[in-house]
């Protein structure tokens, strides 16, 4: 496979020469260095995709109710393994407010009610997570602080605050170290809080800082041309995209300043920081269409992005996926997919598409990435509009490179316009310990309409989607 030339720039940073940009072929030279064995390839077989309905009644129209969006954009924590087997997952009732847990496994989903909507909250965010009993711990968020409710029996569940009662923040995501820890994030602007929990010592918790204030390269400056008002975009100060934590406990964020991406990690005591991906002019973007962090079991931490190109006038006109990984000379990048496929692309082409991406590594060190086909179209007066839909996988094998998967099959624009458009929205995805089962879990939109961005009043129903699948030898 062709490799990406690269340039190295001042500092180790590793970019792409802008004169070759166009032709970037999809690579493994990165990741082939990350697992720690060469394993026969495997191929992803479904067990199946099933779907509940948590929105109230079969069509809608307008926006959702912030509080009531029943997977809000949670990066991670509301999907997980269930120890005892099977997979979990938390998410809001529309028509009563109701926080629900729900297992699965194949297109089998059972749900039980955990707790009404806090009163007086104005955004929630929830997670999971499960003790060594296999006892389900839903963590909610309230907007201050966070309460955990536990499983009593089934149907029973005892409620309690946990942390930070008082503190002005947002849950943001719960991930488990290799010791079994769990931790629970949450953002207060750019400061993080951390809590971790252990059947041993319960939990325990602090305020980390802001990864922000580490050292960082100066990032350049970029200007807006004169035709393109900045305001059309969002807007452009430090935000934490992502977090992640390694087999020494220590916690690793990917974040974006100015619109460019870090990576930082606290070490114990002071964070330290690195620059992943310097944009280059305002039409270059790289943190703005889903970013997700992993740290493999050495102790590499790896960036999933969607990495997305405008026109002058304003329009996208490439969006692609790339995984940023972490070398002892710097931060360097592969393309993992170019192009949509499988059908769901917009009247603009197939050049669009890792959308939400979602990254984790099985016990090989093995990379899975989740993520959206995206279709783009112009509409009858010439603006550009976008859905991001169906559910693809792309694994990797050292023999062969990117594997990819369709997941959960829609169709795009281009097919179904101008009746409907489908979406399938925050996706989410967790790996079993051993590796050999994955699970799935997003929010499918259907838009009666021939726009998403241009008119806010189209009907439409959604569904809580949930898939799961196993790893099995090619024959």
């Amino acid at each position: 496979m062709k490799r990406w030339m690269l340039l190295v720039l001042g500092a180790g940073l590793l970019v792409g020469c802008p004169d070759d940009k166009r032709r970037i072929v999809e690579s493994p030279f990165l990741f082939d260095e990350l697992e720690r064995a060469e394993l026969p390839p495997t191929t992803i077989q479904s067990d199946g995709c099933g779907a509940t309905t948590p929105i109230s009644g079969t069509d809608r129209t307008g926006p959702l109710d912030s509080r009531y969006d029943p997977v809000q954009s949670n990066l991670s924590g509301l999907l997980q393994v269930n120890p005892c087997g099977g997979f979990g997952v938390v998410f809001r009732r529309d028509s009563d407010g109701q926080l629900v847990y729900a297992e699965f496994d194949g297109d089998t989903l059972t749900e039980e009610t955990v707790a009404p909507i806090a009163s007086g909250t104005t955004s929630v965010q929830f997670g999971l997570f499960y003790d060594d009993a296999c006892t389900p711990h839903v963590i909610e968020g309230t907007g201050t602080g966070w309460v955990e409710h536990t499983r009593q029996g089934v149907g029973s569940w005892l409620s309690a605050p946990e942390c930070c009662s008082g503190v002005s923040m947002r849950l943001h995501a719960i991930k488990h170290d290799a010791n079994g820890v769990v931790n629970v994030f949450g953002l207060q602007g750019t400061s993080i809080y951390r809590s971790t929990w252990s059947e041993a010592a319960g939990w325990d918790s602090t305020e980390l800082s802001d990864p922000t204030t580490a050292s960082f390269d100066q990032s350049p400056d970029w200007n807006f041309p004169p035709d393109i008002p900045p305001e059309n975009f969002p807007a452009l100060e430090a935000e934490i995209l992502d977090v992640a934590v390694d087999a020494s406990g220590y916690v690793h964020v990917a974040l974006a300043m100015n619109r460019h991406l870090y990576w930082a990690r606290y070490n114990g005591s002071s964070w330290e920081g690195e620059v992943v991906h310097f944009r280059p002019n305002w039409d270059t973007d790289a943190v703005r269409g889903g970013v997700s962090i992993a740290v493999s079991s050495g102790g590499t931490p790896v960036i999933a992005a969607n990495h997305r190109r405008r026109g002058t006038a304003g329009s996208v006109f490439e969006a692609q996926l790339w995984g940023f990984v972490r070398t002892p000379t710097g931060w360097q990048s592969d393309l993992v997919v170019g192009t949509s496929e499988q059908g769901y692309v917009g009247n603009d082409g197939n050049a669009f598409t890792g959308g939400a991406p979602v990254i984790v590594f099985d016990p090989s060190d093995r990379a899975h990435i989740a993520y959206n086909d995206i279709a783009v179209w112009h509409n009858a007066q010439g603006w550009s509009d976008e859905a991001w839909g169906q559910l693809r996988l792309a694994r990797f094998d050292v023999d062969t490179g990117w594997r990819k998967t369709t997941i959960f099959g829609q169709e795009g624009q281009a097919t179904t316009a101008p009746s409907t458009l489908e979406e399938l929205r925050h996706p989410s995805m967790v790996l079993t310990p051993d590796g050999s089962r994955l699970a799935f879990v997003a929010m499918e939109r259907i838009t009666q309409g021939e726009t998403l961005i241009y008119e806010t009043t189209n009907a439409v129903s959604y569904a809580l989607v949930f898939c799961t699948a196993s790893v099995v030898p090619d024959e």
